[in-house]
């Protein structure tokens, strides 16, 4: 094998051929002098060495740098320039308007119309009630739960007592005389119905005569605001009230739901048709 040392078992590289410092080119170790440019191995190198390639990243690093400088020193430029030009504008606006309310009032109509002043939350009752529930229907505050049909509520900061239409639920034992099934029905009532959660009712009572209580139908939704439940049909339903006419049809045959659920409650025994004699 070529350079093999049989001593050692190693094998040998030729050496690298000399080269010169300044062009790279391969010279002879005999000839002081690189045939291609003239340069002697033996003097003093008057510049590092050069290999193709070396200093382009750098190169482009430092314009790259050099044009993001200028860059930014642009963009303060101009930034300055508006700043100096929105101060002079000022000044101009003010001694212009000075004296003159109106034009000042004109000139910074724009402005002013901009960025509007906050008002308040808008009145729960002009929302509008969502698919399935009467368009007359209002948004009212669930405040107290007073028997299995029975409750206030607060709507545009009034207080009203409601009583659901069509619906007659046993009394509580809490009220004199208490009647059977009626704990259950105003705790079913509550269930349905929770103090401090908004419930839509029709008709307004704000629209109503001014009475201590007023008959009207309820309805809660689910968190998405879809598939409302009318709160009248599910109590009667369950057995926990009885179905009492005349109840009034608000556009959604509100009164045959109420029969078809009592009748559904009184086949399948359930609450107080089961429990009660």
């Amino acid at each position: 094998m070529v350079g093999a040392d049989p001593a050692s078992n190693r094998v040998r590289w030729p050496r690298r051929k000399p080269r010169c410092w300044q062009c790279l080119a391969t010279i002879s170790p005999a000839d002081p002098y690189c045939p291609c440019c003239g340069a002697n191995p033996n003097e003093v190198r008057t510049r590092p060495r050069s290999r193709r390639g070396d200093g382009g990243g750098l190169a482009n690093g430092a314009t790259i740098m050099v044009f993001i400088l200028a860059m930014f020193g642009a963009a303060g430029f101009a930034f300055s320039n508006m700043r100096d030009s929105a101060g002079s504008g000022s000044a101009r606006l003010g001694a212009s308007t000075r004296g003159h309310p109106t034009a000042t009032a004109r000139t910074l109509a724009p402005t002013l119309t901009d960025h509007p002043t906050p008002t308040s939350a808008p009145d729960q009752r002009k929302r509008r009630a969502p698919r399935g529930i009467p368009a007359d229907a209002v948004l009212g505050i669930i405040s107290a739960i007073r028997t299995g049909d029975t409750f206030e509520i607060a709507v545009g900061g009034r207080a009203f007592r409601t009583h659901l239409a069509g619906v007659d639920a046993p009394e509580p034992t809490s009220t004199v005389p208490g009647e059977c099934y009626g704990d259950e029905a105003k705790d079913r009532l509550g269930d349905l119905v929770v103090v401090g959660m908004p419930i839509w009712v029709s008709p307004d009572p704000a629209k109503l005569p001014t009475t201590a209580t007023f008959e009207g139908y309820a309805w809660t939704w689910d968190i998405l605001g879809r598939n409302p439940r009318f709160v009248n049909e599910v109590l009667v339903r369950g057995g926990y009230a009885r179905y009492a006419p005349p109840a009034p049809d608000m556009g959604y045959d509100e009164p045959a739901r109420l029969r078809d659920a009592q009748a559904e409650a009184t086949g399948g025994r359930q609450g107080l048709w089961g429990g009660c004699p």
